[in-house]
Parts: structure tokens; sequence; C-alpha cells
């Protein structure tokens, strides 16, 4: 049996659902709807028919996701395409097409958006609590980039201070630095 990948750009149609198997694996669902446009000979757009998939994602991937997507966001998404069947209690099939998500995050295309790494965890030593953080991390949990470009930026202009990026990715006013 052959695998299907599928890329779909499309709206979050649902907030995030979490949950944790019976086995302690984290997965988190939502719903995706993308809609195509065609443009009429006359040059007006025109709205297709929405398509609907449900997105599923697994383990850490599922935790950021719950943090980092909400309904209403532009989103890519990128994963293996299955089809779910089930017997329906009237005795029909009913169907639903789910993304195995590999990849996912906002479309930049339809507005910005910033990225903070995440904690990870630890293996921990013979003897010591199970989950430990990544101390480097925990402390790096800030923006890893900047909304201005350096390209966009005066020749003359002094270096982005990491600081002031990360105050600004959390809607902080930047400090001036003292002159």
């Amino acid at each position: 049996m052959s695998t299907t990948h599928i890329t779909v750009q499309g709206w979050v149609g649902t907030e995030v659902e979490s949950s944790i198997t019976s086995s302690g694996r984290t997965v988190a669902t939502f719903r995706l709807g993308s809609t195509p446009s065609r443009q009429d000979r006359d040059g007006t757009w025109q709205p297709g028919e929405t398509a609907w998939w449900t997105v599923r994602v697994w383990r850490q991937v599922a935790e950021q996701v719950g943090a980092s997507l909400h309904k209403g966001e532009p989103v890519v998404v990128t994963g293996r395409l299955v089809v779910e069947r089930w017997d329906r209690a009237d005795g029909s099939i009913g169907e639903r097409q789910v993304i195995e998500a590999t990849a996912l995050g906002h479309d930049l295309t339809k507005g910005r958006s910033a990225f903070m790494r995440a904690a990870r965890a630890v293996p921990a030593a013979p003897g010591a609590p199970a989950a430990q953080h990544d101390p480097v991390l925990a402390d790096q949990a800030r923006p890893m980039f900047s909304t201005v470009f350096p390209d966009t930026r005066p020749a003359d202009a002094r270096p982005l201070d990491p600081h002031e990026v990360a105050g600004a990715a959390s809607g902080e006013e930047p400090q001036a630095p003292a002159a």
C-alpha cells in the first residue's frame, strides 16, 4: 500500500484539542479548512468549495501545536493523508480524511509569527527524578528571530539586542539603550 503525502494551506477551523492516550502519548487534533478561489474573466475572485481535514499530531509536536495554534489562524500543514472509515449505527459507513502532520506552522504569506524554542526533557540520571528540563533551553525561551530584517535596516544602525527582540515579541515595548 502506498502512502500519500499532502501539503495544505488553510485556516484553523477549531480550537486545538489535546489529550493523552492510554499508553501515555500526547495527541492533538484540530480541523483545517481550505477554500480555493479562482479569478473570473472579468477579474473578480470567486470562492470555491471549502475542503475540510482533521489534522492529528503526536508527542512533543502535539504540545507545541496546542500552545501555538488557535481557531481562525492561517496555517500550512504537511503530512500523511489517511482515510478513516467506520460503521455508523444506521448501517452506513462514515469516512473522514485525516492528515497525520509531520510539519506545520503559521502561514507567513498571511502575517507574521515569532518562533520560541521549547524547553525539552533531559534524560534523568540513575536515581534522579524522571522529568527534568534542559536548563539552558529553559533560560533561552525567547524568540529565535526578529520581525526586523537586517537587510531593511539602515547601514549605520546598531546591532540588534536579543533582549529587545524578546521584549518586542512578548508585546512589551523595547527599551532604548543608554546613550
